[in-house]
């Protein structure tokens, strides 16, 4: 079984082989989010926070990441990128959906205490084409 919640499995040391195989996993499972969304659209649904089962699906990586490069300079990126984010945490589908529901309120006092939009935006800018697709995709929820 495969943890693709977490970049580092707690207790061990992360090579790109296994980060590789996680972020492929998570990517595959946003994937079969996208085409839920397509196949099963219900504008009707109500429970808008259940993002259909994949709340806690990780969205996929930055370009940075998932280019071919060597393992020094995927590493040092990785590191980088580990040092940068403030939340110590990967986004998930929740916080996209979350995101894109807090920008849709009229007032800034209407939005909840749990606004991952900063976050959300500056994932948003680091984007490669499947980021891309799932971002249109959690717009169709």
């Amino acid at each position: 079984m495969c943890e693709y919640e977490s970049n580092i499995p707690i207790g061990h040391s992360l090579n790109r082989i296994e980060w590789n195989f996680r972020e492929s996993v998570r990517r595959t499972i946003c994937l079969l989010y996208g085409i839920e969304l397509l196949i099963d659209v219900n504008l009707s649904h109500t429970d808008k926070a259940s993002c259909g089962g994949y709340s806690l699906v990780p969205l996929p990586c930055s370009r940075d990441l998932w280019q071919p490069l060597s393992n020094e300079e995927w590493g040092h990126r990785f590191e980088s990128q580990e040092k940068t984010n403030k939340m110590n945490r990967l986004l998930k589908l929740s916080d996209l959906q979350l995101s894109r529901r807090a920008m849709e309120l009229s007032s800034p006092f209407e939005r909840s205490v749990v606004d991952p939009s900063s976050e959300v935006t500056k994932w948003s800018r680091t984007l490669d084409d499947f980021g891309v697709l799932i971002w249109m995709a959690a717009l169709l929820d």
